[in-house]
């Protein structure tokens, strides 16, 4: 399934044209832009205005036709997009009175009516877009969805609408239910929902919370997603309502249009299903990985109930942690059938029908591998990269039986290949190879290399792999795995990916040699090879997530500890390291932004969100004009020269592999100016509410003229405490000042949060404190950070202010560099809390 997502920097604004101009003297033609977001512009067919009121795109109305073909590059979409020589998106004949229908049609998501839809919007609509048309329709309010339209992580949220819209869809037209109907339902359902969930304020928080961290993302949604989605006890009442109203164009706010229906050739009243035979059980199946298109299903106005035997299939490669998007199964009545959207143990998906080898299982690119093959979803593992396919009889569904798929498809003679992979599972044949008889060792270890030459080369070359020639896989009389001839395996794929298709797996053959020498009671095998073959981690990276939890392994360490007693350690220790240089990943140095800093001042710069996808960096130099100036991850000083550094942070791996990032940065001369006699200083103009009080900085060197160490202007810092209260007598502010104002555990959210909840001292109308709030507490001059009547504490503390030029980081100060800065909202700093109004 696609994944639906439409980015606002790709958004396409469509132009409408017309041959001819309303003769309506009442109605007045505007020039207009309107923009399509979060729906996926290769189901698109038309977009009009309803001249005639019947609900349709007719002939003569202003209109637009997106035709994007299969073939077609960006740039190809992007000029048919690109209506006007200057980039804009112009609807130059805009009747403001006649309502705008955007018809689709996806044959692949929706399995009734030809795959045809439309969504209604009204005439002065703010965009096309599910949300907008829960709106337009009157089943949200404008007001409510303000928030959700303007948050960063909106694409993700699109996504899942639309998806649970298709879902939604399928089970009400399954049931009976005619289009219009059903999708008045489907609107009326999954508007309830998002009211459930706070659609107008803490949902958009939630997710804009997250920033960019996709796993945080999707913990959020996974429960929206199944609260958005009709459960089966849930349609029964849907269908029996006596007074299902249909979603027609008259239902848009303030339409005064026709009774039409959607579409046309859509029964109004629901249909008797009528029962078809019970298919044979089906095997236990697991999914991995491969793609090629889903069958088509053929329009059914009419639906037929599916069999009740359901079918459990696991997904292999690694096993499937999560899914996105559902799987599918689409069988020889041309129906498409989902899969539970929750994944069992190792991977295991259900269907609620049984299923046989005349259908075709679809697991699609996107859902989540877990790499590591912990059985836990966490920030290591990845998304499949490509579709992968199974028929409905066989065991597993990995991409080796993705090919076979392929190839049959072509008319090829597979039987052979068809018979050896039919019990094979990819993940758990690591721990079973020295349980193999050594003609039964060679197939498996030779599926083991094909495995890996597929998923390497399908995200790149798609159904180019059936070319692949698999007469060296299905030779019988190979006494080696070291005689087949990979590269003879991969010679049909293009150059370009075949060094890195050998080189991955000539590494795989030599593993599967190497582990009948390592001791699976320090490493676990499968694990060992789903985190080097799917994690894409080296040897060392992928010994230290595989190991026992009574292996200690770190990142220096030699290969000796896991390797077994029996086995000749010189030997496989070389090869080992051989292998490791081999798939090593380079790390990557991030010495951060620019900096500018006056003489003096401390400055850090922190080198520690430099990565490696090993996770083996064991080596920091900082180095100022070629010096080395430092040795740890983050360096800090406060003694730099005037003028111009240029600072270099090079970073090394356990292999020896290097990389480098530079950063400016400007140090200003402190310049002292004493007041003369003489010369008397301007006097600024300063007004001062008689209430309010201003106090010193702290500061007590002046840098530039007329700066706080020069005025030394203000009152002294005065305080008094009341058990973990200090109370600020020149702004009347009272700050927390318990034990809890030293943890560093909260997000930017977390923070807000936990002010809010405070009871202190008696009072619960805490809050986390301004920015400006929080610099009135900061001591600029000397070592301490805070006046002495306070805890010190020298952490990262949160204010309430973000940033205004982006929703993923907030202000706040740093009481160890006396530095204020913006932080991303998603890391973990200090709160202290503050009651009372300056």
């Amino acid at each position: 399934m696609k994944k639906f997502i439409w980015l606002f920097g790709l958004l396409a604004i469509v132009s409408f044209t017309s041959c001819k101009k309303s003769n309506d003297e009442a109605k007045e033609l505007l020039n207009r832009i309107l923009m399509v977001i979060g729906i996926p512009h290769n189901i698109l067919v038309n977009i009009c205005q309803d001249n005639n009121d019947n609900g349709l795109c007719d002939m003569g109305e202003f209109r637009i036709k997106l035709t994007i073909n299969k073939n077609d590059t960006a740039e190809d979409i992007w000029k048919k997009l690109q209506l006007n020589a200057d980039g804009s998106y112009l609807l130059e004949h805009h009747d403001p009175t006649k309502n705008i229908i955007m018809e689709m049609q996806d044959r692949e998501h929706l399995a009734y009516n030809e795959g045809k839809f439309s969504f209604f919007y009204n005439p002065m609509t703010r965009e096309l877009s599910v949300l907008q048309a829960l709106v337009d329709s009157g089943y949200l309010s404008q007001e409510s969805i303000l928030s959700a339209q303007e948050m960063n992580n909106r694409p993700a949220l699109d996504t899942a609408l639309l998806t649970s819209f298709f879902y939604n869809q399928n089970l009400l037209m399954k049931n009976g239910l005619s289009l219009s109907i059903a999708m008045g339902e489907n609107f009326q359902y999954i508007a309830n929902a998002l009211k459930t969930l706070d659609i107008t304020n803490s949902l958009p928080q939630r997710l804009d919370a997250c920033g960019g961290e996709q796993v945080c993302i999707d913990k959020i949604l996974d429960p929206i997603i199944l609260r958005l989605e009709i459960n089966d006890s849930e349609v029964e009442g849907i269908v029996q309502n006596k007074s299902n109203t249909p979603y027609t164009i008259d239902s848009l706010t303030g339409s005064s249009s026709g009774d039409l229906e959607i579409n046309r050739g859509i029964p109004p009243a629901r249909i008797t299903p009528t029962p078809t035979p019970t298919p044979t059980p089906t095997p236990t199946l697991i999914p991995t990985l491969i793609p090629t298109p889903i069958p088509t299903p053929t329009s059914t106005p009419i639906p037929t109930p599916t069999p009740e035997k359901s079918s459990e299939k696991n997904g292999v490669d690694g096993y499937i942690i999560k899914l996105n998007s559902r799987a599918t199964a689409v069988c020889a009545d041309g129906k498409t059938h989902y899969s539970e959207r929750t994944v069992g143990e190792k991977g295991k998906l259900t269907f609620d029908i049984g299923l046989d080898n005349k259908c075709v299982i679809t697991i699609p690119k996107g859902v989540i591998i877990d790499v590591n093959n912990n059985g836990e979803y966490d920030k290591q593992d990845e998304a499949l990269a490509f579709e992968m396919k199974g028929f409905g009889d066989a065991k597993f569904v990995t991409p080796l039986t993705t090919l076979l798929v392929a190839k049959k498809r072509r008319g090829e003679e597979v039987s052979v290949f068809e018979k050896m992979i039919k019990d094979f599972d990819p993940v758990e044949i690591a721990n079973q190879l020295s349980q193999q008889k050594q003609e039964e060792k060679i197939i498996s270890q030779k599926l083991m290399i094909l495995m890996e030459v597929l998923k390497v080369s399908m995200p790149s070359v798609g159904d180019a792999v059936t070319t692949i020639n698999l007469s060296g896989v299905e030779d019988n009389t190979t006494t080696s795995i070291k005689e087949l001839d990979i590269e003879g395996l991969i010679a049909s794929l293009p150059t370009e990916i075949q060094e890195e298709t050998l080189k991955r797996a000539t590494a795989i053959r030599d593993l599967s040699i190497l582990l009948d020498d390592l001791n699976s009671s320090k490493v676990d095998l499968a694990s060992f090879m789903t985190n080097i073959s799917d994690g894409g981690v080296n040897v060392n990276a992928s010994v230290r997530r595989a190991k026992s939890s009574s292996t200690m392994f770190n990142v220096t360490d030699s290969f000796k500890k896991i390797i077994s007693p029996n086995a000749n350690t010189f030997l496989v220790e070389s090869k080992l390291e051989e292998i490791n240089r081999i798939l090593n990943n380079a790390p990557i140095a991030n010495a951060g932004a620019d900096k500018r800093v006056l003489e003096g001042k401390f400055i850090l710069i922190d080198g520690a969100k430099s990565v490696d996808k090993d996770e083996d960096i064991v080596k920091y130099e900082w180095r100022d004009n070629g010096e080395l100036i430092g040795t740890v991850a983050v360096f800090a000083s406060a003694n730099l020269y005037p003028g111009t550094h240029k600072i270099t942070l090079t970073v090394t791996d356990d292999v020896g592999v290097s990389s480098s990032d530079e950063v400016i940065v400007e140090v200003r001369p402190k310049t002292v100016v004493e007041p003369t006699p003489t010369i008397a200083p301007p006097t600024p103009t300063i007004t001062v509410t008689p209430t309010r009080k201003l106090k010193k900085s702290g500061q007590t060197d002046s840098y530039e003229q007329f700066d706080d160490g020069y005025y030394q202007m203000g009152d002294n810092h005065k305080y008094y405490k009341k058990e973990d209260i200090v109370v600020d007598a020149i702004t009347g502010l009272e700050w927390q000042d318990d034990k809890e104002v030293s943890v560093t555990d909260k997000t930017w959210q977390e923070a807000k949060d936990y002010c809010l909840r405070l009871s202190l001292g008696g009072y619960e109308d805490w809050r986390l404190p301004t920015v400006e709030e929080l610099d009135t507490i900061l001591m600029y001059g000397g070592y301490d950070s805070l006046d002495k009547v306070f805890n010190p504490a020298y952490n990262f503390y949160w204010s309430a202010n973000a940033n205004p030029a982006t929703t993923k980081e907030a202000w706040g100060i740093d009481f160890y560099t006396k530095v204020e800065r913006w932080r991303g909202v998603t890391e973990e700093s200090s709160a202290r809390c503050v009651r009372g109004s300056r």
